[in-house]
């Protein structure tokens, strides 16, 4: 299940019919989910897990809360519906973009790619606490710092194709 978080952490929903797509928790409108855009609301609210399509099936949105809205709370589902008024639902698939790769299609090369660098920091302070001679140790940092570094530049060279 981690790795499902990840996967959707780091992929954008294309919406088309809204009916594969979660309304609170993916990425669709934007870099950050509702979720994370507007915590207070989803906090109250009762389905969590509510897709799209089922989101715009009524006028007003199909969403429900567990309380009253006033005040902030009122003014940020305001500043919500503004912000979503203009989305257009159709009748084609709702498709995912992988922002790993420049295709938009996932990899398990560029996952893995991924998670090994997530890795690799932790290890570069775990490395102080070993009992091992403190030679050793720097040449294990020189190691992780130089593949850190490489990887930083073909990083680079890939985004300029």
């Amino acid at each position: 299940m981690k790795a499902k978080d990840r996967f959707l952490d780091l992929s954008v929903f294309n919406i088309h019919n809204g009916s594969q797509t979660r309304f609170w928790e993916a990425k669709w409108l934007g870099n950050f989910t509702l979720k994370e855009q507007y915590l207070s609301l989803y906090n109250i609210t009762r389905k969590k897990h509510i897709s799209v399509a089922n989101a715009f099936a009524l006028t007003p949105l199909n969403i429900s809360f567990k309380r009253s809205l006033v005040g902030e709370k009122l003014l940020k589902w305001n500043e919500l519906v503004a912000k979503i008024a203009f989305v257009q639902l159709d009748d084609l698939q709702d498709s995912i973009k992988w922002s790993l790769t420049r295709q938009g299609s996932f990899t398990v090369q560029s996952m893995y790619k991924h998670l090994i660098n997530q890795i690799a920091m932790p290890l570069n302070k775990l490395l102080w606490k070993f009992k091992l001679p403190f030679k050793i140790k720097i040449f294990i940092w020189f190691l992780i710092k130089r593949d850190n570094f490489n990887q930083r530049q073909l990083k680079k060279m890939e985004r300029r194709r």
